[in-house]
């Protein structure tokens, strides 16, 4: 092989890893350690499964990787961020949720502006997608179930000075979040 050619090769090599590396850095966000998330693509969304989310954490593996629509209540707090319904509202039916696009998460910017020692509460409609694991989601991998919102359709912010269910006087719901 002549130096020539091996010269060339190197410093193509070079070039690309270079250019490669700087898209990555320009891209890069520093305050939150992370690349930036996907862009939405002009490929149209599969219509969204509407269900209820008892229908959905009572049948995890019928909509596991689903796209579905669900009416729900969000609850956001400084380590977590769980989803639930008053009609089979159980631990172990909590969903974390996440949001994929700027888009969604402008819908929920107010409402996720979180301080410490702070919950706060939405009753949502939204498109998303769920997923069933063993290994868990979110905060220490507490979760079994992820719903990763794309598309906010309402919301309406539950005041703070609403009890939680588990805080109403006789209260079926003996399980405590706070």
């Amino acid at each position: 092989m002549n130096k020539r050619f091996v010269s060339n090769l190197v410093l193509i090599v070079f070039l690309c890893t270079n250019w490669v590396g700087c898209s990555l850095y320009k891209a890069y966000d520093s305050r939150s350690n992370t690349l930036p998330r996907t862009t939405p693509t002009s490929t149209p969304l599969p219509t969204p499964i509407e269900t209820s989310f008892c229908d959905i954490v009572s049948n995890p593996d019928k909509y596991n990787g689903s796209l579905i629509q669900t009416r729900t209540t969000l609850a956001a707090s400084f380590e977590n961020a769980f989803a639930y319904d008053l009609n089979c509202y159980d631990k172990k039916n909590l969903v974390w949720y996440e949001t994929d696009n700027e888009k969604a998460e402008a819908s929920l910017r107010n409402f996720l502006r979180i301080k410490i020692h702070e919950t706060k509460r939405a009753d949502v409609t939204f498109v998303g997608i769920f997923q069933h694991d063993a290994d868990g989601f979110g905060h220490l991998n507490g979760f079994r179930f992820r719903f990763i919102i794309n598309d906010v359709k309402e919301i309406n912010i539950i005041p703070q000075d609403v009890p939680w269910p588990w805080e109403k006087e006789n209260s079926k719901f003996p399980i405590k979040m706070k």
